[in-house]
């Protein structure tokens, strides 16, 4: 059985890419999770190689919320609509941004932060996991292989 991709976490990635100015690596993860909440493998949509259903049942919140974790967060605007804005708005000087543009942004990525919040606490609940052994997974041979390259295989360390 394959592992459930780890959508919250995978979100949260691409979210801290955003952060660091890492923009096509946001734009990645954000699309990974974009296609598993829509039922596909990560990276493999264009195969059309979806998740088992068990698999893709656990993507999904499971409690109240109907929604994907992706239809939830951004709503109608694509999910990665705002790692657009952020980049534009960083390539602009100070004198080319217009009155308010900053706090427009900031005010969408608090909103982000609180979905991804309330999805969390209605999927695993808001307390403490003191053994999260039951959660972890172990890597796909891909995966693996991946990390393998990044730690040994020259291909860790990337610039900006």
């Amino acid at each position: 059985m394959q592992a459930p991709p780890a959508v919250e976490g995978m979100l949260l990635h691409g979210i801290l890419h955003r952060a660091e100015g890492d923009f096509n690596n946001a734009r990645a993860w954000v699309s990974d999770v974009e296609d598993a909440c829509e039922g596909f493998q990560p990276k493999k949509r264009e195969e059309e190689t979806r998740l088992e259903d068990e698999v893709f049942e656990k993507v999904q919140s499971g409690n109240a919320i109907r929604d994907s974790l992706i239809s939830y967060v951004y709503k109608s605007e694509s999910p990665t609509q705002l790692i657009d804005d952020v980049e534009a708005f960083r390539s602009k000087k100070a004198s080319e941004r217009t009155n308010g543009e900053e706090e427009d942004i900031e005010d969408r990525i608090r909103k982000e932060a609180g979905k991804v919040l309330e999805w969390c606490t209605s999927k695993f609940g808001a307390g403490a996991w003191t053994d999260a052994t039951k959660a972890w997974v172990k890597n796909s041979e891909e995966i693996s292989k991946m990390s393998g390259d990044m730690i040994s295989g020259g291909k860790g360390y990337r610039e900006f």
